[in-house]
């Protein structure tokens, strides 16, 4: 027993100081990685419930934790997070193709198994990760082209920071409540954590709305930081009183400041990217004050277009059997005509009708024209002998 305990004790050292150095030396992708498969092979047993419960996912949440306090460095915990984040989304991305599905699956134990324990201890450490998450995202992303042409994140990197919307929200919850058990000063542990959480999204709605961040900041990073305050907006994580509540020294509440970062998105000079992400959080806005709002440009009337196209595609049926028509129609004519007989085309017959309404007009009615003589004695057509010689031609 003896043995075995110190065997568990000794491994367990040498699984924190080899993921501690790969962490410390820019390898975080590659722990994430085998963290992930470690703890998607174990049991599907929830080890938050029974922190001293020996399962397997349980025994490695705690080396993830021991791992997490042993490091100094907030940073590097932070790109260790977001390594972790990128990898479930990665792989729940396989399964579930809709972003809705994706983020929710993202949230799901394992995030919270491995990640959540430290964020509620470490106030310090939730700041870490909004500043090395949110505000300076990777400059590399998996994007795409939309079908509108324009780019757009992918749907893994947009379920990063819609998880750490999350988690943050969580973790602020479960530590003030953590703290009211042990205080029962507190009148309303509740508000407490809210300012918490709405301290972190004040920060990042502060940038977001900077006249710098709209005018400067790439596409991509705009879009990583508009999914994140999306979250909170769409999940109802805050009510209509703490999102119109001051909270800065001033008194400029969540809403004040996310209104003027629509209002520089929405001027038309800008990119149609950056003018989407603010029609977007506007709309999300709308609805968490109870208010409707929605821009045609967000949602187009695919309805309308479809039936227009059906429209054209049945007038350009009807055109084309009247061509047949007329085609054929032409055709007899052409074969039926005789060489001796007088005819008319449309064009002529427009002409005729045209000069004799004029001429009727200019000479009268009382004056007539003389009939043209028709008649022909077919000497042209009479049989002659083939010329053989060049003279008989002339």
């Amino acid at each position: 027993g003896n043995q075995a305990s110190a065997f568990r004790q000794s491994t367990a050292s040498y699984f924190q100081l080899l993921a501690r150095q790969m962490m410390q030396n820019g390898q975080s992708a590659v722990i994430s990685k085998y963290v992930y498969h470690c703890w998607n092979s174990c049991g599907e047993n929830d080890c938050g419930s029974s922190p001293s419960s020996s399962t397997p996912r349980s025994i490695l949440s705690a080396q993830c934790r021991a791992i997490i306090d042993s490091i100094s460095s907030n940073r590097v915990v932070a790109t260790f997070y977001r390594e972790m984040l990128r990898c479930s989304a990665r792989y729940c991305a396989q399964k579930y193709t809709h972003d809705e599905e994706l983020s929710m699956t993202c949230k799901l134990p394992f995030l919270q198994d491995t990640m959540l324990s430290p964020l509620i201890a470490n106030e310090e450490l939730r700041d870490a990760i909004v500043n090395f998450i949110i505000l300076s995202p990777p400059s590399s992303f998996q994007h795409y082209i939309s079908p509108t042409g324009c780019p757009s994140l992918s749907s893994v990197d947009r379920a990063v920071p819609h998880c750490v919307a999350l988690l943050l929200h969580l973790a602020c919850i479960s530590c003030h409540e953590s703290d009211s058990d042990a205080e029962s000063e507190s009148d309303d542990p509740n508000a407490t954590s809210v300012d918490s959480y709405l301290s972190h999204l004040s920060t990042v709605a502060s940038v977001w709305s900077e006249d710098v961040f709209v005018s400067r900041s790439g596409v991509l990073q705009q879009q990583f930081v508009t999914e994140f305050l999306l979250c909170p907006l769409r999940q109802n994580l805050i009510s209509q009183g703490d999102f119109q509540r001051g909270m800065t020294s001033d008194g400029t509440s969540l809403a004040s400041t996310l209104v003027q970062g629509v209002t520089l998105r929405l001027d038309i000079s800008l990119s149609q990217p950056i003018r989407m992400d603010g029609m977007r959080i506007a709309e999300a806005m709308a609805s968490l004050l109870g208010q409707h709002l929605r821009f045609d440009e967000l949602h187009p009337a695919i309805e309308e277009t479809m039936d227009g196209k059906e429209e054209e595609t049945k007038v350009d049926q009807e055109k084309k059997p009247r061509k047949g028509r007329n085609r054929a129609i032409r055709r007899t004519r052409q074969v039926m005509i005789d060489p001796d007989a007088e005819y008319f085309t449309d064009e002529s017959d427009s002409s005729s009708s045209h000069n004799g309404s004029s001429m009727n007009s200019s000479w009268g009615e009382e004056d007539s024209l003389e009939a043209y003589s028709l008649d022909d004695d077919e000497e042209d057509l009479r049989r002659v002998a083939l010329p053989r010689k060049l003279q008989d031609c002339f």
